[in-house]
Order: C-alpha cells, then sequence, then structure tokens
C-alpha cells in the first residue's frame, strides 16, 4: 500500500510506463495470441498499482501521518527517520496484522 506522497507519485510514474509500454504493443504486435500474452502481465500490473493509488486517495491524510514519522525497531520502539527508509517500516509487523497473516497462512 502506498503511505508517501513520493511513493504515490511513483506509482502514477510507473502506471504512464506500463501504459505506455502497452501502446507500443498494440502498435507493433501482430499476432494476437502473442499480443494477449504479452500485454497480460502489464494490465494486472496496472489494475494492481491502480488499485494501489485507489486506496492512498481514499484513505484520510491523517491515517498515515504517524507512519511518514516514525518506524519500529526490532525491540519495538519508534525512532524519527525519513521517507527513505521504508525498509524499515516494512520489516515490522504489529500484533495485529501478524494475527491476521498467521491465521491466513
Amino acid at each position: 500500500m502506498i503511505h508517501y506522497e513520493k511513493e504515490y507519485k511513483t506509482t502514477l510514474e510507473r502506471i504512464s510506463q506500463f501504459q505506455k509500454q502497452v501502446e507500443h504493443l498494440r502498435k507493433v504486435e501482430t499476432n494476437p495470441e502473442n499480443y494477449h500474452l504479452s500485454v497480460s502481465g502489464f494490465l494486472s500490473e496496472l489494475d494492481r498499482m491502480n488499485l494501489e493509488v485507489r486506496e492512498y486517495l481514499w484513505s484520510p491524510p491523517s491515517q498515515f501521518s504517524e507512519d511518514r514519522r516514525t518506524t519500529c525497531k526490532p525491540n519495538n520502539s519508534f525512532e524519527q527517520t525519513p521517507e527513505s527508509s521504508r525498509l524499515k517500516r516494512l520489516c515490522c509487523i504489529s500484533d495485529v496484522n501478524y494475527k491476521f497473516f498467521a491465521k491466513a497462512f
């Protein structure tokens, strides 16, 4: 899910690049079967990214305000970090998320 404005802008750029790639394939691929096989991955990725953009725009700005300023350390204490440290945030799983994923798998 998109949490930062920078991630939002980057996702929009990727969407644009994928759309251009599909447009290019429409122009150059003459075999319909090859065309469908070629664009299916791009189109599913476009759907996924558009859904992430929609979720980001649908959520109120305050929902991620704390996530934008903090990240979880291995010992569950929090520290101020720049937006570029997304990996650190992804490494920390809250108890609620852990219980959800434990049930799912």
